[in-house]
Order: structure tokens, then C-alpha cells, then sequence
């Protein structure tokens, strides 16, 4: 496997431990994923990947105070990944709507592969449905200014 080669060469690499962090995290061996970023965040705290790898783990965990501090500072430090809208997926499991709207809307101004269909129909953006600013993201998605990018 390729993550663990790198991690064979180059095993003080961010990037080469962030990738064997995933391959543990996409087996659901949040423990061993966990353990590895964590080593990652003391060596590399500015690298994006760490807080967001950390926050997804504490999301499927129930550690939502902490997942959504690590998925803020995540979007502070990546901004334009389209990847960071699941921060309010987050804020809509805890019930703050408002909050989860205003990022959706921060976030949605960058390219993104994210369509209005997308904002229709996840899942995760159940609890925002009725809600008056979201229900105005879906309209507004499909206007020029929020023109999806092909992935």
C-alpha cells in the first residue's frame, strides 16, 4: 500500500503520516487514525489536514464541542477547501441553524463542487431544511456567483 511506504521512507513527513492516518480512518480504526494525526499535530500544527482529520474523528466519537473548534481552525487554515462545508453539517447536529447557514454561505461564495442538488438533498443538511436562510442558499446555488466547478 502506498501510504505505508511513504511512511517506510519518509516516516517524519506530515503528509506521509497523514496518509496512513486515512487509511486507518477509511478502515474505521479511528483509534490508530487518531493516534497518528495526533503525533502529526505536535510536529505540524499549522498543517490543515491535522484538525480536520482530528474534528471528523470526534464527530463520529459524539465529541462535538472539540470537533467543532478543530473543524474551525481546519477552515481557518484552508478557507477555499470545498471539503470544509462539513463544519456545518456540525453545526446543524447541534442545533444551531443560524450558525450553520452563515458557513454554509462563507463557504458556498468559493468554487466548489457542491451543486444546489447537493444542498437539496444531503442528508447531513436535514435540520437546516425550513430554515429561512437556507432555504435561500438553495435558491441562490443556482445562480452565476455560485457556479459549481467540475471535480
Amino acid at each position: 500500500m502506498a501510504a505505508a511506504r511513504a511512511i517506510e521512507l519518509a516516516p517524519e513527513l506530515p503528509a506521509a503520516r497523514m496518509a496512513m492516518a486515512n487509511v486507518f480512518y477509511r478502515t474505521r480504526d479511528y483509534l490508530r487514525a487518531l493516534e497518528l494525526t495526533l503525533g502529526v499535530f505536535g510536529d505540524a500544527p499549522s498543517y490543515p489536514e491535522v484538525p480536520w482529520r482530528i474534528a471528523t474523528i470526534y464527530r463520529r466519537q459524539g465529541r462535538w464541542d472539540e470537533s467543532t473548534r478543530l473543524f474551525e481552525r481546519a477552515v481557518e487554515l484552508d478557507p477555499m477547501n470545498g471539503e470544509r462545508l462539513t463544519i456545518a453539517y456540525v453545526y446543524g447536529a447541534v442545533g444551531d441553524a443560524d450558525l450553520a447557514v452563515e458557513t454554509l454561505d462563507r463557504l458556498l461564495a468559493v468554487p466548489t463542487r457542491y451543486t444546489p442538488t447537493w444542498l437539496r438533498f444531503d442528508p447531513f443538511l436535514a435540520p437546516l431544511r425550513g430554515h429561512p436562510g437556507f432555504e435561500r442558499l438553495v435558491r441562490e446555488s443556482g445562480e452565476e456567483r455560485r457556479r459549481p466547478i467540475v471535480s
